[in-house]
């Protein structure tokens, strides 16, 4: 059973000045190469690319604020930097670079190797701060877990049952890369039963995503970690997700979840919960059977809407807005 609790995270400052003093060993690329591009809304909309080999990093068409979190390997809620950073993306100033890594450095120091360029050339200065942020914890409740663990298997090359309409199939196989590591993904997008599904497949994990006829959100997690599953559920709460359930491989299980967009929910903070028509704007309640492997998740906090089962409901899960006091 997995309980999401509300919790603190350490918030990490970066300023950008035309300071660039930083303590340890000072780690760098052989040499390295950048030019400016045009902006957005001279050249129209250029794809972002980065590839890094074993003697090269080539990167297109970058911005400022995504090199500073890939060379930080950072989330975007944990940084805070100077407001002219946050302008459109149409304004955002856009760099290609070119870089040289040292015979006998293994990529793992890449990362490293970009905060020094990013220091040197851009004159970027960090530092840690702590500073608290509402977050939910994703940890396992004291009965325990109630999911199946499973073996891991590469399904990137599988057959899997055929969508509505192949026309309309878009069945993708991509490197996502950042600077320390590659990982090779592959996508299928399309209709079932009338319904958007999206299956996405690595080489040792799989789920599905699917909204349902009644506005709902299924999860089908054949593999999956639990470091996945709470990635999937932070761009749908209200804050981020943090895996810390302590489990490690692989899970198989399926819930049945709120499908609230990020629109609905400032709507529904604001008060607005249905539209000019007087139909209700998203989906405020859902359910999960209690057979399928995830007996019960709980959003709990102070101060804030938590989500948690209604012990009424026998065999099934209710989701219910409430207002929890400190």
């Amino acid at each position: 059973m997995i309980t999401c609790n509300h919790a603190l995270a350490c918030f990490v400052l970066l300023g950008l000045t035309t300071a660039s003093a930083q303590n340890g060993p000072r780690v760098a690329f052989e040499v390295a190469s950048i030019r400016e591009l045009p902006s957005i809304r001279t050249t129209g909309p250029t794809p972002s690319t980065l590839k890094v080999t074993e003697g090269r990093v080539d990167i297109s068409s970058t911005t400022l604020p995504s090199l500073i979190l890939q060379a930080f390997a950072i989330e975007r809620f944990r940084v805070s930097w100077p407001e002219w950073l946050n302008e459109s993306v149409l304004d955002q100033r856009r760099f290609e670079i070119h870089a040289t890594i040292p015979a006998g450095v293994t990529r793992d120091r890449v990362p490293a190797m970009m905060q020094t360029l990013l220091r040197e050339r851009f004159g970027l200065v960090a530092h840690v701060e702590p500073r608290p942020i509402p977050v939910y914890e994703l940890v396992v409740q004291p009965g325990g877990s109630k999911m199946r663990r499973v073996d891991p298997a590469d399904d990137l090359k599988a057959k899997f049952p055929a969508l509505d309409d192949p026309k309309y199939v878009m069945d993708d196989v991509r490197e996502e890369s950042t600077l320390s590591s590659d990982t090779q993904v592959r996508t299928v997008n399309g209709l079932e039963n009338g319904r958007p599904s999206i299956r996405r497949v690595t080489k040792d994990s799989m789920y599905i995503s699917r909204i349902t006829e009644r506005q709902t959100w299924d999860i089908e997690a054949v593999r999956i970690t639990m470091g996945e599953f709470a990635s999937l559920l932070g761009p749908r709460t209200d804050r981020p997700v943090f895996d810390k359930t302590g489990l490690g491989g692989l899970y198989q299980f399926r819930v049945e979840l709120p499908n609230l967009t990020g629109i609905e929910r400032v709507l529904q903070q604001a008060g607005i919960t249905r539209d000019v028509n007087g139909n209700e704007i998203g989906i405020q309640s859902g359910t999960f059977s209690s057979q399928t492997g995830l007996n019960g998740i709980q959003y709990t906090g102070r101060n804030t809407n938590s989500i948690e089962r209604d012990p009424q409901q026998r065999g099934r899960g209710r989701f219910a807005g409430r207002q929890q006091s400190s």
